[in-house]
């Protein structure tokens, strides 16, 4: 009998480095999603080899067309 092998869920967080932010971005690791953390302020999270993360201000057009081709390029994001 062949075993599924369980496949990780993948988020995008945008405004994970602080506040509600953050929280959604331990929450998803605690279920075991696998997470990608775009925020303003990176250095809160250069601590933690658990997420991927990118320093983006979406107030920011030149920044917001950096996220666009990050997104592009993932494999997948199911939230």
């Amino acid at each position: 009998m062949n075993k599924l092998k369980k496949v990780k869920k993948t988020a995008l967080v945008i405004g994970g480095t602080s506040g509600i932010g953050k929280a959604v971005v331990d929450m998803l690791l605690e279920q075991g999603f696998v997470v990608y953390a775009v925020g303003r302020n990176i250095q809160k999270l250069l601590d933690r080899s658990d997420l991927i993360k990118y320093q983006i201000d979406i107030s920011n057009s030149g920044d917001v067309e950096k996220l666009i081709g990050i997104i592009k390029n993932l494999s997948k994001i199911d939230y």
